[in-house]
């Protein structure tokens, strides 16, 4: 179940990175060639500024006077952003084999998307030359990849093998679980996110304590809830969700998948959200049909996985001299607040005050 995470982000990466794309409809130095076919230092940077905008907002300005595994982090964002660029070119390249098309709803979608794109990042694109024109171009492209993918699933077939579907049942049966749970949950933030002062947190524990014991003695849940959650997305319905593994905070879910159906959890659990009364409804395992269609769309996700890595690991790249010369637009240094003259003012300051009270001493 895995791989169909690992396609979209494939895509994803090769979409948001192909957004950035700068200077298409300009004659620019090669940085490198792709299977023969030139990548202009225009578009490069385009791919480059696309993944310094990505890295620094996860790990902010301050990335690139990092090393990573003994690699800087400049040379990191450059591999991915050529990375990115391959990835882009063989899919456009594989789309011309397969001699696919937009239809005129898509190319209006893409007119709409880079407007609206543009708008957004009007300033930052105006700093790079990249007028609307080349996002409109770039998110017909990127449209196009996906009419790849689509056709890459038509294409595929999928194994009726009773030996791999059992494997696959043993592997992932647990993962397709779901689990209804009603909860109450007392918070520990504020409405501002952060978290309440230690007297505060006592409190919310305390509380959280009182309506435990109120559920472990019987008291309907769903009435617990609508009356004390914090929680708006489900106080509501009476606390309750369905989920299935990896879509809770770990905490919640484990209490509701290995409690007992029909049961409260004896304790509190805790959370970085706060406390929550927890009480598992019923645990629900996948019918043999759901098994067959989430191995049919394992195996659809691991085709497609399979011909993407294929056409990215077969290309031929070639790197130019220009390719090594580049460098990353690092943020400015922020200036170093001077504070000799507030130094130099505070000492007239203390000059005067002593040359006051030498005169009170003398008079």
């Amino acid at each position: 179940m895995r791989n169909n995470r690992k396609v979209l982000l494939l895509t994803a990466l090769a979409m948001v990175m192909a957004l950035a794309i700068t200077g298409c409809g300009k004659k620019s130095k090669t940085v490198a060639t792709i299977n023969g076919e030139p990548l202009s230092e225009a578009s490069y940077r385009g791919y480059l500024f696309s993944v310094k905008m990505e890295m620094e907002q996860g790990l902010g300005p301050g990335i690139w006077e990092i090393e990573m595994e003994g690699e800087s982090m400049e040379k990191i964002a450059k591999e991915r952003a050529l990375e990115s660029a391959v990835a882009m070119s063989v899919t456009s390249a594989k789309a011309k084999e397969m001699q696919l098309k937009l239809t005129p709803e898509q190319k209006e979608e893409a007119k709409t998307i880079a407007a609206n794109y543009v708008a957004q990042l009007k300033g930052p694109l105006a700093e790079e030359g990249v007028t609307e024109d080349v996002i409109r171009e770039m998110m017909e492209d990127i449209i196009m990849s996906q009419n790849v993918l689509e056709e890459l699933e038509r294409n595929f077939t999928p194994s009726e093998d009773a030996d791999e579907f059992e494997k696959f049942v043993e592997e992932n049966k647990m993962s397709l679980e779901t689990v209804t749970a009603q909860h109450v949950l007392i918070s520990t933030l504020d409405d501002d996110g952060n978290p309440l002062s230690e007297d505060e947190e006592e409190k919310a524990k305390e509380k959280a304590e009182e309506i435990l014991e109120k559920a472990l003695a019987g008291d309907d849940m769903g009435e617990l809830a609508k009356e004390y959650s914090d929680d708006p997305g489900s106080k509501d319905e009476g606390g309750e969700y369905t989920f299935g593994r990896d879509e809770m905070v770990p905490e919640f879910e484990e209490a509701a998948f290995n409690g007992e159906a029909g049961k409260v959890h004896p304790e509190l659990v805790k959370t970085i959200h706060g406390y929550h009364i927890v009480k598992t409804i019923e645990k629900t395992e996948p019918t043999e049909e759901e098994l067959k269609e989430a191995f049919k769309e394992n195996q659809k996700a691991e085709y497609i996985s399979s011909e993407l890595d294929e056409w990215i690991t077969g290309a031929k790249v070639e790197k130019t001299e220009l390719y090594d010369a580049i460098e990353i637009k690092k943020p400015e240094p922020e200036p170093e607040v001077e504070d000799s003259d507030q130094d130099d003012e505070q000492d007239e300051l203390d000059d005067e005050g002593s040359g006051e009270e030498k005169d009170d001493d003398q008079e």
